[in-house]
């Protein structure tokens, strides 16, 4: 198909042809950058107020925070998996007193896995602390601390 046939490139002609009258553009932004575009048509001539296009301008304006912080969290997963160094998430598990008395992992990296040994699979839904084990100094200093820490070669969940 030619340039001259494809509608793609006469988008105004093709909404003529299928009957819409008005066509509201609305360039959807996130982080100051445009990043899609929302295309609302109606049969009638005049079919967008200056409420609705407001309304609509409203609207992609949260679909693009939407999609920006899709993008962040995809480039934070990225990060994530292919970092070098060993990395897992913990919920703190406190008693009526606040003392750290369990913990539950919520997520841990590819390299974490090779460090110690531990698949994610077998990791994340389990608590490890409680009556069975003590929760390890290192996890209560940094849940009573409000710090992280980093852990040295040979410390184990044990």
């Amino acid at each position: 198909m030619s340039e001259d046939e494809d509608p793609r490139f006469h988008p105004r002609n093709e909404c003529i042809r299928q009957g819409y009258a008005s066509v509201a553009l609305i360039p959807i932004r996130g982080k100051q950058r445009i990043v899609g575009l929302l295309q609302i048509n109606d049969k009638r001539k005049e079919g967008f107020s200056l409420e609705m296009v407001a309304a609509l301008e409203d609207m992609a304006s949260h679909i693009g925070e939407a999609l920006v912080r899709m993008e962040v969290e995809d480039e934070y997963r990225t990060v994530f998996r292919r970092m070098l160094d060993g990395f897992a998430l913990h919920e703190i598990i406190c008693d009526a007193t606040g003392q750290p008395v369990d913990y539950r992992f919520l997520a841990v990296n590819p390299a974490f896995e090779r460090m110690t040994g531990l698949k994610a699979e077998a990791v994340r839904p389990i608590q490890h602390g409680g009556t069975q084990k003590p929760t390890p100094p290192l996890i209560s200093t940094a849940a009573t601390a409000h710090t992280n820490l980093r852990y040295s070669p040979g410390w184990h969940l044990d």
